[in-house]
């Protein structure tokens, strides 16, 4: 059970106190989750906010890890092993690498198909648009990475941003590994201010962001030489993925900051300044508004306006800093206030390729092969779905992350455009019409079941009610009345054939599933054509 925390005094983050239902417990699994099924929304009715709440931020055990799962490319890890600490052979190392990433993306994809109620995954997606990187060809680097990630995704961001900082992959990206006394590198120490802990600001002048200056950049790169990273392909046993600090590329004179940070100055501490340049950051009240206010964009709404910026941003921010930058206090006290349950931020953020994709094979039902090759590839064709729409989470297209959470003023809109807009609409037709198959050649098909959108024990006989129920489970928000009704129509079938009543009442229910099934399905359809099928 997550510990209790004080609520800002402010309107917006009070707790919310009000009905809680399919359309509120939705909103927030919705917004948590991906593809929260009708299971998960009625267990979240049923045993209210809190309970929840404390469920989704609750720690869960590390997974383990990708499998190699088939091919003969892996001469030292067997079918059914990890092969994250398995040398390479050079022979054949560029087969092996295409071989783990493939792994390691179908091991992602299954790790987000998990039907745990925990927001750890969606945080996982959050923290990879924060710290973004792309070109890191070793996969064994990018399963550290990640597993840094998931192990802090709820923690503390103190712990996070110390790992980030001299991770191998983030080494290799932002050009750290190459960052020495006599050549400074600049990269991460601008991305460090900009992106990942103050935030640039507005322009004060020429090399004068608000909150730290060019000069505060420069300083801060020679604080942060002396590391590279080891392992790269590495064709030793026992040689990982790993930081190594060299002293004699460390700058060992005193650094001078800037006005924007108090004229403060670094002295040379070796192996341990990078850390004290991260506690400066910390304590700069910048860096927790900074990160609340990505934290908003990802979980509520893109548009941030100055009422927004006092009473939600800044008392999360308050928080953030009071509980010593713990992430859990701040999510609570989030998705606990009144203003992340008002009706004008349900429903107003478009999808994301992954969320669109999880509403459809999570709630549907879509069936993936259960044997380990079959699985596999069934979750990597998923992942390549998601990547053919623009987002892959290892190869994100700017260092700032994707366009919709940070690009003003279309942000969510950025994943519509002339590239994915019919391929979106194609993806949802093709799950609902044929399916997609789990691999190559004539094996499964991953297809829908629409008739276990709702359990049976909650099939109603009335027309109206079972499509009621059906659009809160796969809509935000919901539907004139009027609109449901002509939907319910849907499952009386024409005029000569039975009625949905008569089809739920059946003595036969069996023989009777197919049409049960297929009415579903028109209901099902109809829904996925509706803009509001594209927003969460």
């Amino acid at each position: 059970m997550t510990a209790p925390f004080p609520f800002h005094n402010t309107s917006a983050l009070t707790p919310y106190q009000g009905t809680w239902d399919l359309l509120r417990a939705g909103h927030l699994l919705r917004r948590t989750l991906f593809g929260p099924d009708q299971r998960q929304i009625s267990w979240a009715v049923s045993h209210g906010m809190k309970a929840t709440i404390n469920t989704l931020l609750t720690n869960r055990e590390m997974p383990a890890p990708p499998l190699h799962y088939k091919g003969d490319h892996e001469p030292q890890v067997s079918i059914g092993k990890t092969w994250i600490s398995a040398p390479y052979q050079e022979n054949i190392h560029v087969t092996q690498m295409a071989r783990r990433s493939r792994s390691l993306f179908a091991w992602n994809m299954g790790l987000i198909l998990d039907d745990a109620i925990s927001i750890r995954e969606k945080m996982v997606l959050f923290w990879h648009n924060h710290f973004a990187l792309r070109a890191i060809e070793d996969p064994r680097y990018l399963y550290r990475f990640t597993t840094t990630i998931r192990q802090h995704a709820t923690g503390n961001f103190r712990a996070l941003i110390r790992a980030m900082t001299i991770d191998p992959s983030m080494l290799v990206f932002l050009n750290g590994n190459r960052n020495h006394q006599e050549a400074p590198n600049e990269n991460y120490a601008r991305e460090l201010l900009e992106l990942f802990t103050l935030g640039k600001g507005e322009l004060a002048g020429p090399g004068d962001y608000t909150n730290y200056t060019e000069q505060d950049v420069k300083a801060l790169a020679r604080s942060l030489t002396g590391w590279q990273d080891i392992g790269f392909l590495a064709t030793k046993v026992g040689q990982n993925p790993e930081a190594q600090f060299i002293p004699d590329r460390h700058d060992r004179e005193s650094k001078q900051l800037s006005h924007r940070l108090n004229h403060q100055v670094i002295l040379d501490q070796g192996m341990n300044e990078y850390q004290e340049v991260l506690e400066m950051l910390l304590d700069h009240p910048a860096t927790a508004v900074n990160l609340c206010s990505r934290l908003y964009r990802w979980f509520v709404d893109a548009h941030i306006d100055e009422q927004t910026q006092q009473e939600v941003i800044q008392p999360l921010a308050d928080i953030l800093r009071n509980s010593d930058y713990e992430l859990t206090p701040t999510l609570q006290a989030l998705f606990q206030s009144s203003h992340f349950y008002q009706i004008n931020v349900m429903g107003t953020m478009l999808k994301n390729p992954l969320d669109l994709l999880t509403s459809l094979v999570r709630p549907l039902s879509i069936t993936i092969p259960l044997p380990l090759s079959q699985r596999y590839d069934a979750w990597y064709r998923l992942f390549d779905l998601v990547r053919g729409l623009q987002m892959d989470w290892y190869e994100l297209p700017q260092v700032a992350g994707w366009d919709a959470y940070y690009r003003a003023p279309l942000y969510y809109r950025h994943w519509l455009n002339a590239a994915t807009l019919s391929p979106r609409m194609e993806l949802v037709q093709r799950f609902l019409e044929e399916g997609y198959p789990a691999f190559e050649g004539n094996g499964p098909r991953m297809l829908l079941s629409p008739e276990r959108l709702l359990d049976r024990s909650d099939w109603s006989e009335e027309a109206v009610l079972f499509t009621e129920n059906i659009t809160k489970i796969l809509l935000p928000v919901p539907l004139s009345s009027t609109s449901i009704f002509e939907l319910s129509r849907l499952l009386d079938g024409s005029r000569d054939s039975l009625t949905w009543k008569q089809l739920i009442n059946h003595d036969d229910q069996e023989s009777i599933l197919v049409i049960l099934k297929e009415r579903i399905g028109i209901i099902v359809k109809k829904l996925t054509t509706l803009p509001e099928f594209q927003l969460t």
